[in-house]
């Protein structure tokens, strides 16, 4: 079997002053993986309403704008994707196949015209320029995809506020969303998610219709920094950006980085399982520095800026986040998504 792993460039980053830890961002095909059992289910599915609350009004997926047009969406089924990447067909217990698969990243709307991703998604302008940023891109019901129309697709205006070593972006859409779409409550302050305490991921893995993991588990607190924070969660490509959510439903940071898993040549392509006993293996870091920096020194939101300090009592004007001080991790990391940039334009 051949697990989802090939031809990647994998950027692992070395963790310093708490930002990052040393893994490969989950941010292509390649990099699927699942923490045990895969727990992901449709979000008409989900049992939880503030869950399914969520997903339908605040969760968006990042996709490439030519994917989009006047008649709709253009759709790949994953099966088709996997072995267009592959040149092998996907293995039969690999779900959803013969679902689309068109979404890179998963964003989160935090006020009327803002979104919450993964800086690697947008790591500069022109990323953002070709981006078309989608609302209900889910499964109202058992194989009826939910209507899209053209009051739910945004484009990517500016990168309002950008941390590459935190992973974190937040950018700015073209008009303010329409309801019945509404923003996500993002969680203030520092205080730590406890060691065990359950949360849930919403995203749009493996660029399919979005999908729950309600079984995700915070994992416990290590060494790198209190900044940062390990997770158990069923995560892929197009997962990056996802919000990882407290059980108050509160977006407590986004899908980031995971291990790079492993592959062995074989007859059909299958995920990666991790080994449960390793522990949760996906690091991401909490938002807040990323809030702040919006609210001070930032372009601001009336919205999420009326306490500018709740967000992060303890920072001060620095950090990881462009506007402040980046150091060389920093820099380099930039220069390698301009490479990244360049190469893609190629």
């Amino acid at each position: 079997m051949v697990r989802v792993m090939r031809k990647v460039l994998w950027l692992t980053i070395v963790a310093l002053v708490g930002c990052v830890a040393d893994t490969g961002e989950v941010g292509s095909l390649e990099s699927a993986q699942l923490s045990g059992p895969d727990d992901r289910v449709e979000l008409y599915e989900t049992s939880d309403a503030v869950l399914q609350e969520i997903g339908r009004r605040s969760v968006a997926a990042l996709m490439d704008a030519r994917f989009v047009d006047r008649d709709g969406l253009r759709t790949i089924s994953l099966g088709e994707l996997i072995m267009s990447e592959f040149d092998v067909a996907a293995c039969d217990d690999v779900p959803f196949l013969d679902q689309p698969a068109i979404a890179g990243c998963t964003g989160t709307l935090i006020d009327d015209d803002l979104v919450l991703t993964a800086s690697h998604c947008v790591p500069t302008q022109e990323f953002c320029d070709d981006l078309a940023i989608v609302f209900d891109y889910h499964y109202a019901a058992e194989g009826r995809l939910e209507e899209i129309g053209p009051e739910d697709v945004y484009t990517c205006t500016s990168i309002e506020v950008i941390s590459y070593l935190r992973d974190q972006a937040i950018i700015r859409l073209d008009r303010e969303v329409e309801a019945p779409h509404q923003p996500a409550t993002v969680r203030k302050g520092e205080d730590l998610i406890r060691a065990g305490e359950r949360l849930s991921v919403l995203s749009h893995g493996l660029g399919l219709p979005l999908k729950v993991d309600d079984a995700s588990e915070m994992g416990p607190i290590r060494p790198e920094g209190i900044d940062t924070f390990y997770y158990s969660s069923d995560v892929f490509g197009g997962s990056s950006g996802a919000p990882i959510l407290d059980r108050r439903g509160e977006v407590i940071g986004v899908v980031s980085r995971g291990p790079a898993p492993d592959f062995d040549d074989g007859r059909c392509v299958g995920l990666e399982a991790l080994d449960a006993e390793d522990g949760p293996q996906n690091v991401s870091s909490y938002v807040h520095r990323t809030m702040h920096r919006l609210c001070n020194g930032g372009p601001g939101s009336a919205r999420l800026c009326r306490d500018k300090k709740a967000w992060c009592p303890s920072c001060k004007s620095g950090g990881c986040s462009a506007g402040g001080p980046v150091n060389g991790a920093g820099l380099a990391l930039f220069a390698l998504a301009l490479a990244l940039a360049a190469r893609r334009r190629r």
